[in-house]
């Protein structure tokens, strides 16, 4: 297990506008996650919606248009320097609400 931490690549630390410029230019973006269509809360994709941890929900609320949703996860579509990045979210111990409009594009 030494050798195998030794011969690892060491992580970089980034900060700020690099960090997105990382996630900005990064080559894998899932495509087509899709809505199941038999989760109870009856989303719909394009929704805007808010999702915010149980635990400390008072605290930070994330709003997105909903791109994807399964029994595992919830992944939003939010927008940051005029380009779109998707949030994963766990549907465990998280809730998501949707909110009264519906938006096309979040960018």
């Amino acid at each position: 297990m030494q050798k195998a931490k030794a011969d690892a690549p060491k992580p970089t630390a980034l900060k700020g506008d690099a960090a997105a410029q990382r996630i900005f230019n990064a080559s894998f973006a899932e495509k087509d996650l899709g809505i199941d269509q038999a989760d109870p809360l009856g989303l719909q994709e394009g929704a805007l919606v808010e999702i915010y941890p149980l635990d400390s929900g008072s605290r930070h609320h994330d709003e997105g248009v909903l791109v994807g949703l399964s029994e595992d996860e919830a992944v939003l579509s939010v927008g940051s320097q005029g380009k779109e990045i998707r949030v994963h979210f766990p549907r465990t111990g998280f809730r998501i609400k949707t909110l009264t409009a519906r938006a096309e594009s979040k960018l």
